[in-house]
């Protein structure tokens, strides 16, 4: 009987407990990118003589062609118009091409619509009897 009262009492207190639920996991936080396209376009625009207005075409580029991290960095790091030059062979496909279409694009557009400077007018007093009063 007590072997009775004993495993009874066993089975009564040794009640299985529900399964606890999973942890809610913290959603990993994005890497801050090391080479952001408008701090490439503003190198860029440094170490290209003339093109300081490229900056928007660059950054376009750069977002829209979806440039590799290490095309980016390359870019980045340069610090001469000469340290730029290896990075070419960072871009894939036609993405050096396309940059440099719309560079070129870009210059002769802004080429056009600079206001040409007028000639200064001519120190010629005005015909007699056309003052003001």
């Amino acid at each position: 009987m007590t072997r009775l009262c004993l495993l009874a009492f066993v089975v009564a207190c040794s009640h299985s407990t529900a399964p606890r639920p999973a942890e809610p996991t913290v959603a990993a936080v994005p890497a801050a990118d090391p080479a952001p396209c408008p701090d490439v376009a503003i190198q860029a625009v440094k170490l290209m003589p003339g093109a300081d207005r490229a900056k928007p075409v660059i950054e376009r580029h750069c977002i829209g062609d979806a440039w590799s991290v290490e095309l980016r960095k390359c870019m980045l790091l340069a610090k001469t118009q000469e340290e730029l030059e290896p990075c070419h062979q960072q871009f894939a496909g036609t993405q050096f091409e396309d940059l440099q279409r719309d560079l070129d694009t870009h210059k002769a557009e802004a080429t056009l619509i600079m206001p040409v400077s007028q000639p200064a007018a001519p120190d010629v007093p005005p015909a007699a009897n056309t003052m003001p009063k």
